[in-house]
């Protein structure tokens, strides 16, 4: 193991080790602003997490453009509001401190970041950033996110900084317990329609369309989801999917919830005590509410 503190030439250092990697990395760092994209060259399927809220998009900390540059190269984008990590997992090289990804970090600021290989804390690293990957922007919310970038100001050789004044909540996580059977006859066309008016309004390429049958939906889009499928071999849970449209009946009586969910593949509730305790079993076993903190965990199992 070999670790040491960096306080010189810190972003020639993680740049070269983003270019020399051969590997996927995970970040997660709080602004990525102007030549983000030149100064973190990260590789396909890696994953990075920043703070694209409208606060920090609307005053210049993060900006889309960068964040779609590396979209367009195969790199998964996520939010996640308040984000103040600054957390670097380049191949098996740990960087942690100070630094943002910005122009300003590289050639004004006086920045520290301790770096290391020790496997222990590159693994806790990642099932950390892995925690905070709930939120996955696509082209299309990028591109709207871009329409609100505005340059940050420059006072005396600084940026100007808004009051982050952004207090919304994150979204709801659901859980929905379901059963493979077949679709209420006489509601056929109202399937249709959902099914078309969702696959507009996907926005993720790299995630799959799924949708379910309920009764007195009490879901908005936005909400997370997490469906626990009843089979015959057992429960399977999905990835947590992001809901994208609702379709009601005409007599209101139910309808169909459309999701956009993570194309990866589901699990088996019996094999997940190692990462799951007895609690986080039964809470998936019934229908409700959850906390965001109960996401996170979820999320990690897929890691």
């Amino acid at each position: 193991m070999k670790s040491s503190l960096l306080t010189q030439n810190i972003w020639h250092e993680i740049s070269l080790c983003a270019k020399k990697t051969k590997d996927k990395s995970l970040v997660a760092v709080a602004y990525f602003s102007q030549g983000g994209a030149k100064m973190l060259p990260l590789k396909k399927g890696s994953k990075l997490v920043v703070d694209a809220s409208e606060s920090a998009v609307s005053s210049g900390m993060t900006s889309p453009q960068e964040l779609l540059e590396l979209y367009n190269k195969g790199v998964e984008i996520y939010s996640h509001r308040y984000l103040h990590a600054k957390i670097f997992v380049i191949g098996t090289k740990l960087f942690i401190g100070s630094a943002n990804v910005s122009y300003r970090s590289s050639n004004t600021l006086q920045e520290a970041v301790f770096t290391s290989s020790d496997r222990l804390l590159v693994k806790d690293s990642k099932q950390f950033i892995t925690s905070l990957c709930t939120k996955e922007l696509g082209e299309k919310e990028l591109l709207k996110l871009k329409d609100k970038y505005k340059a940050p100001k420059i006072t005396n050789g600084q940026k100007s900084k808004k009051a982050r004044s952004d207090t919304s909540n994150y979204p709801s996580l659901h859980v929905f317990n379901l059963t493979r059977e077949r679709y209420t006859k006489g509601y056929e066309e109202s399937l249709q329609k959902g099914r078309i008016t969702a696959k507009q309004k996907k926005k993720g390429k790299r995630h799959l369309q799924d949708e379910f049958e309920w009764n007195k939906i009490s879901l908005k889009a936005g909400d997370w989801v997490l469906q626990v499928t009843q089979e015959n071999n057992g429960k399977f849970i999905s990835p947590i999917g992001v809901v994208i449209h609702i379709q009601k009946w005409p007599d209101n009586k139910g309808g169909y919830v459309f999701l956009e969910i993570p194309n990866k593949r589901r699990k088996n509730i019996n094999q997940l005590e190692k990462k799951l305790n007895d609690k986080d079993i039964q809470l998936l076993k019934r229908n409700g509410k959850r906390a965001s903190a109960f996401a996170k965990k979820i999320n990690l199992i897929w890691e």
